[in-house]
């Protein structure tokens, strides 16, 4: 289909403009065709513009940029088509557009023609810039990143919801997840760049020596009540950029694999992934369209203040898989397929969002052993799980919702591994192989392994993850 028969017809049933265009832009019916949908987009008054742009924009230098392409009723039937030729190359247009546009949106937009789908990978290139994520905590990310490749870090929490959502909370602090054997280099690392160690009323004010109290075996200390959880440590430093406030960092210490903290979250909206080689959304569908987060059991008094954060925040937390969305009563097709799959996952599967970093300028990952070939993923890669319905003991002495849902898996801690991967429940045996044929993809090359065709990629995750296609050979 050629692009001139895309372009100047963008369907409101498709990309739903009003939510992209936020009330900048309009249709215009009494200009368009005879047809079901409008011809061009057409703005219509200065004054219908100042009054729907948010407060946050510059109004007077978007209405002079539309001052340039501005359209009167006379010349809609000469007119070229305006939107991909003078809005979707006018980068200060576009960017007030994407920024009010979902993940799937921007997916379902750069399928209309080659310019929107050139302009939403340039978007996302400049939008989802982990560099940029970063620069708030460290004056050198690359570094933090190459610290992340080398010890297995990863970011959670909502600094990670922060970067997929592209928001910004000004009171939040950076959560790193650690395995326990890295906890030293991390933390020293740290304080190498200017942060300083701040103990509980339980630890010792000598980072040094507090770093060896740091338990090794599950509940043998009622020290932390987090599953999966050794220990934390607080490092704080005077801001930069603002003084009164000082960047707080956190190292979550895994007792044997970090994916199996994040999978013990409160809830969905904040089971989110920022390795040093790619970020992860376990549900974006949920997360990011729907705005819903599904409450994980077991039920924790702890966890309420969290909730309540989040739905302050605008998501809506269900303890159940909703048949209807809780704020419009709108049906949700499939519910459990679509936003909370209870069939066994994968990190990387169709399900989630998967957002390739750039990686120029890092470090590596070194060997792990004088033997072995440098891991060409981060070890999260190799996460898997399977959500449940199930009934709590403990949720009906306490006088909780005993039912809902939970995620399961297992740790495999095989002898011989640097790292504890997190799979989903199974037989031994398939557990095992499950696991092996993820970490051989984790190497470049592994004799007597074939190699790896990951196939079509996932539909909500193909525009972000694939380069820009000639248009004599797409079929958009």
């Amino acid at each position: 289909m050629s692009t001139s028969s895309l372009c100047p017809l963008i369907p409101a049933q498709n990309i739903n403009p009003l939510g992209l265009l936020s009330g900048l832009l309009r249709w215009d019916p009494a200009n368009g065709s005879t047809g079901e949908s409008p011809d061009l987009l057409v703005y219509q008054s200065t004054s219908d513009l100042l009054a729907d742009a948010p407060e946050e924009l510059d109004a007077y230098q978007v209405i002079e940029q539309f001052r340039i392409i501005r359209l009167s009723a006379g010349e809609n039937a000469l007119a070229a088509p305006v939107f991909p030729s003078q809005i979707l190359t006018n980068d200060l247009l576009h960017q007030i557009i994407f920024d009010f546009a979902s993940p799937a949106t921007l997916f379902r937009l750069a399928q209309t023609c080659q310019q929107a789908r050139f302009a939403i990978q340039h978007y996302i290139r400049k939008t989802f810039d982990i560099n940029k994520h970063l620069l708030r905590f460290f004056n050198d990310p690359l570094a933090f990143r190459s610290l992340q490749a080398r010890t297995g870090t990863l970011i959670s929490g909502s600094s990670a919801l922060q970067f997929f959502d592209r928001t910004f909370y000004p009171e939040s602090d950076l959560d790193l997840y650690v395995f326990l054997h890295e906890r030293d280099e991390v933390g020293q690392w740290l304080i190498s760049q200017g942060y300083t160690f701040i103990p509980n009323s339980i630890q010792d004010p000598d980072f040094a020596i507090e770093v060896l109290r740091a338990r090794t075996q599950m509940n043998t200390h009622p020290y932390t009540r987090m599953r999966g959880v050794s220990t934390i440590y607080t490092f704080k430093k005077p801001s930069a950029h603002d003084p009164a406030n000082d960047l707080k960092v956190q190292i979550i210490v895994a007792f044997r694999s970090p994916m199996e903290v994040i999978l013990n979250f409160h809830s969905t909206v904040v089971m989110n992934v920022i390795a040093w080689d790619h970020a992860y959304s376990l549900y974006p569908q949920a997360t990011f369209e729907d705005r819903l987060s599904l409450y994980l059991q077991p039920l924790r008094d702890r966890d309420y203040p969290a909730i309540q954060k989040y739905t302050r925040r605008g998501w809506s937390v269900t303890q159940d898989v909703p048949a209807y969305h809780p704020l419009t009563g709108i049906p949700l097709p499939s519910p459990h397929t679509r936003l909370f799959p209870l069939t066994p996952r994968w990190i990387a599967d169709k399900h989630s969002w998967v957002l390739p970093l750039d990686t120029a300028g890092l470090t590596p990952p070194p060997a792990l052993s004088p033997t072995s070939v440098p891991l060409s993923r981060d070890p999260c890669f190799v996460t898997s799980w399977q959500v449940f319905f199930t009934v709590s003991r403990s949720a009906i002495r306490r006088g909780v919702p005993p039912a809902g849902f939970r995620i399961k898996y297992e740790v495999l801690d095989a002898q011989g591994f640097y790292y504890s991967y997190v799979c989903a429940p199974g037989e031994p045996g398939e557990r095992v192989n499950t696991a092996i044929a993820l970490l051989q993809r984790l190497y470049v090359s592994l004799p007597g392994a074939g190699p790896w065709n990951e196939g079509s990629p996932p539909a909500f995750t193909s525009v972000f993850n694939t380069a820009p296609r000639p248009m004599e050979t797409t079929s958009d």
